[in-house]
């Protein structure tokens, strides 16, 4: 709680490719997840390319 106001955070995974033949909607989803726990990690204002 910060000056009377309540914060709640979010955490977000997002991951954008080019395909490839061999892409699999399981890869994809795979690496969607890590993004996901990379930012849960970081907890505050994290951001990776």
């Amino acid at each position: 709680m910060i000056c009377g106001y309540r914060f709640r955070s979010t955490s977000i995974g997002i991951k954008t490719i080019i395909p490839k033949v061999d892409d699999s909607v399981e890869h994809f989803i795979r690496e969607t997840d890590i993004a996901l726990y990379q930012a849960k990690e970081s907890r505050n204002c994290y951001f990776a390319v």
